[in-house]
């Protein structure tokens, strides 16, 4: 059991890849920005 858990990429690999991946279209950032805006009340400040 064990060295299966080992074998298997761990869950927050996963995510990061697919947050990154998900951010890499112009759309979404946008997206972001405007929800960020909305719920903040400032812009985003992209790093």
């Amino acid at each position: 059991m064990l060295t299966v858990l080992l074998e298997e990429t761990p869950f927050c690999t996963i995510l990061a890849r697919k947050v990154e991946a998900y951010f890499q279209s112009e759309e979404n950032r946008k997206r972001f920005e405007e929800w960020y805006k909305k719920k903040y009340g400032k812009d985003y400040e992209w790093r």
